[in-house]
């Protein structure tokens, strides 16, 4: 994802290895920030940050 399609309520697919098959769903709730040059967020699934390239917007059919 971009560091402007970050919002908090935004439901998203969280994948735990970047280019991996496993997806978890998730929702964002705080960020972006940068931490050491890396884009991250916080997803209510884990209570570590994530890296924003390891999600991806979940569309709801």
């Amino acid at each position: 994802m971009k560091k402007t399609n970050i919002g908090i309520g935004k439901k998203v697919w969280y994948y735990p290895v970047l280019g991996g098959s496993e997806r978890k769903e998730a929702v964002i709730t705080g960020g972006p920030y940068d931490m050491c040059g890396t884009v991250c967020c916080k997803i209510d699934i884990l209570s570590a940050v994530v890296d924003i390239e390891n999600l991806k917007e979940r569309k709801e059919k």
